[in-house]
């Protein structure tokens, strides 16, 4: 579970800003967040806090059924059974100007990243569902400058308390990684995601 804690919570494209932020978490606390988040679990709700990668996890004692939203599944696939949780990356509290000044900056990337992209999609760089595998050495150049250029996107958090922020990186409601099979455990895990969306405030999306 720690290996996928790192992968979810850590393993994800930072600048080297971004990554000071989520070492300097160690000296922030945390608990006042694990004590609102109980205050609104229903019984058999679990919340822990993984400071080794400042994760903070929400999850379901009961397993149940769930299935993968991932693309070109096996034929055979037929959903796995475990417990089914939500995961933040915590971070040091970030301020509503930086967030936006943030924001403009990813906007800017986005867009040039979006144009390069094009242009490597007429070039006909073979490409299969968010990667390039570039043939030609020409390509090869272009798709590393993509690539680098992809890495000065902030990774900028969704909610924050008056401590610290919060990134929603696992079972997002925006984009489940897995859903219940079970139309009644489907339904109580959304309303534990609507629960906790609404406890914290949200960072304003647009810059």
């Amino acid at each position: 579970m720690k290996v996928l804690r790192f992968i979810v919570c850590v393993a994800l494209s930072l600048s080297a800003a971004d990554a000071e932020r989520i070492e300097s978490i160690k000296i922030k606390t945390v608990e006042p967040v694990i004590a609102r988040i109980r205050t609104v679990l229903p019984p058999g709700w679990t919340v822990s806090y993984d400071s080794q990668y400042s994760c903070l996890t929400v999850s379901r004692d009961k397993p149940a059924l769930l299935y993968s939203q991932l693309p070109n599944l096996p034929p055979d696939y037929q959903g796995e059974t475990r417990q089914y949780s939500f995961m933040w990356r915590i971070t040091p509290l970030m301020d509503e100007k930086t967030y936006k000044q943030m924001s403009v900056e990813n906007a800017k990337v986005n867009a040039s990243a979006s144009e390069m992209e094009a242009a490597l999609h007429a070039r006909h760089v073979p490409y299969s569902i968010d990667r390039f595998f570039p043939e030609m050495e020409k390509d090869k150049k272009e798709v590393q400058k993509y690539l680098d250029l992809l890495k000065a996107v902030h990774s900028l958090p969704d909610y924050h308390s008056s401590e610290v922020s919060m990134n929603w990186t696992w079972n997002n409601p925006a984009w489940p990684n897995l859903v219940p099979g079970d139309e009644a455990v489907r339904n109580e895990c959304k309303g534990v995601a609507g629960k906790l969306a609404a406890l914290f405030p949200a960072y304003a999306k647009k810059p």
